[in-house]
């Protein structure tokens, strides 16, 4: 069972295709703004920001690997996930502090900034996913003992 298939067991009201969509949606943008800011600039924050795209590239290949073999069950490959995502998050932040600290142009601030926000969004769907499976479970288990909540969590 992959991964999509596992959060339609667990919650039969979530919609794959829109959850699907959103996250390669997220995952094109945050890739088209990390090359355009890339060209934008110049030096070792350039270097910088190629090593933050390329990095990019390698977390969708490990998301596609964890979600189709036995999801969130590789506490290795969750790290690897999770670790990779959050330099690159906090990567961004750090080129964001240069591009400001530096005067650079408005378009070169605006690509630091939507890089940025798009990379923040795209960590929010996955947290949201984790939530929502967490409070799954939770009713689920509430549930068994008569307690918590009449109804499931709608996605």
């Amino acid at each position: 069972m992959n991964f999509l298939q596992y959060i339609r067991e667990v919650n039969g009201q979530f919609n794959i295709s829109v959850f699907s969509t959103l996250g390669v949606l997220g995952w094109a943008a945050c890739a088209v703004l990390y090359f355009l800011l890339y060209n934008e600039l110049d030096g070792s924050v350039q270097n910088f920001v190629l090593s933050l795209a390329v990095l990019h590239l390698v977390e969708m290949v490990l998301v596609l690997v964890d979600a189709f073999t036995k999801p969130g069950r590789n506490v290795y490959l969750q790290t690897l996930v999770i670790g990779n995502g959050s330099f690159i998050t906090f990567g961004l932040a750090a080129v964001l502090g240069y591009v400001m600290a530096s005067d650079q142009s408005d378009l070169i601030l605006t690509l630091s900034i939507s890089s940025l926000a798009m990379a923040c969004l795209s960590n929010a769907l996955m947290l949201a996913v984790l939530f929502m499976l967490f409070h799954e479970a939770n009713y689920k288990i509430f549930k068994l003992h008569g307690a918590g909540p009449k109804s499931s969590l709608i996605f």
